[in-house]
């Protein structure tokens, strides 16, 4: 008798919080499709600061609705510890910070395949380019 009452109280409880997740879910998602929609249509600028926390805003309150009602939410294994982190910082945050995205490169293996030394080499011979046709153009521009 007394497992049956324990059992309908968490079942009313699941149905309150159902009725509060479900509405902020779709809340949620019908913002991240607008937001979606917005940078496909170049509505949304992505090089403006203000724009950008506009969207980190949107993506941290579906994290945080994922987080407060994850007991809804079937998870694959390894996505679990990503949605309900204790502190969670999107990837756009992240981007951010020129900074943090170098400490990540060069600490961790969370850009790993991404050929970080490619890209050094590459920016070297852009420059060293650049220096050559900036000296060909100011030496026919000197006349010498």
């Amino acid at each position: 008798m007394k497992e049956a009452k324990i059992r309908e109280i968490e079942n009313a409880k699941e149905e309150d919080e159902s009725r509060i997740f479900k509405p902020l879910a779709a809340e949620n998602i019908t913002a991240l499709k607008d937001a979606k929609i917005a940078i496909e249509n170049r509505e949304l600028n992505l090089n403006n600061a203000e724009q950008v926390n506009e969207l980190n805003k949107v993506l941290n309150d579906g994290y945080a609705t994922i987080k407060t009602y994850s007991n809804f939410v079937q998870f694959r294994d390894e996505d679990a510890a990503h949605y309900t982190a204790e502190k969670h910082i999107t990837r756009v945050k992240s981007m951010i910070s020129v900074f943090n995205v170098w400490k990540d490169m060069l600490t961790t293996d969370k850009y790993k395949g991404h050929g970080l030394w490619f890209w050094v080499v590459i920016s070297i011979l852009v420059d060293v380019a650049a220096f050559i046709f900036c000296d060909i153009a100011f030496a026919k521009r000197d006349g010498v």
